[in-house]
């Protein structure tokens, strides 16, 4: 699946999954093995962002992005 969304860097693809699939992607796209896989923490409704540039190779710009979340009528 990754290999596919690498191959149209043209394009603009939301994946909407389990933080554990996630991981294993963001994992796969950086050429981690799995010894990494519960090295890297992905936060539940944490947006991960790749750009793929011209050669194809994916390119981490955000992990664990949240600011989605905010709500102005929520006090902390």
């Amino acid at each position: 699946m990754w290999q596919d969304l690498v191959l149209r860097p043209e394009h603009t693809v939301l994946a909407v999954t389990h933080k554990s699939i996630l991981r294993a992607l963001v994992c796969s796209a950086l050429g981690l093995g799995p010894a990494s896989f519960r090295a890297l923490d992905v936060h539940n409704a944490g947006v991960v962002v790749f750009v793929v540039n011209k050669r194809g190779e994916p390119m981490l710009q955000n992990l664990n992005l949240t600011s989605h979340l905010h709500h102005t009528d929520v006090r902390y």
